[in-house]
């Protein structure tokens, strides 16, 4: 459920919808979740320690999608460039690796 002019609605489990609504076309569409509990909230409610796990899986698939839009922009760089890449595509490598050192541990499935 979206509401126009970057309103939002509340939808099931307190997640909001917000979106941009122009010409009829939304154009960004995002959830925004409630805070996670803290971590001693989690250890005494069971549904609290769901949503606090819930909510390190989104942040871990969020910063694993990040990474894969610097390594697709990183490529189209390389190509774009040609024999230039190496100077001209230098900080795209750059934070790609900085990227791939903060999500080792999210990367790693085991």
């Amino acid at each position: 459920r979206i509401e126009d002019a970057g309103g939002g609605e509340e939808g099931d489990h307190g997640v909001k919808w917000e979106g941009t609504l122009v010409l009829g076309v939304i154009m960004t569409q995002h959830q925004s979740y409630p805070s996670p509990p803290s971590a001693e909230e989690a250890r005494t409610n069971p549904i609290a320690l769901l949503e606090l796990r819930e909510h390190v899986a989104r942040e871990k698939l969020v910063k694993i999608e990040e990474q894969k839009l610097v390594r697709e922009e990183l490529k189209l760089c390389y190509r774009r460039e040609g024999v230039n890449h190496i100077s001209k595509c230098k900080d795209l490598a750059l934070e790609y690796i900085r990227l791939m050192k903060e999500n080792k541990e999210a990367i790693n499935l085991n």
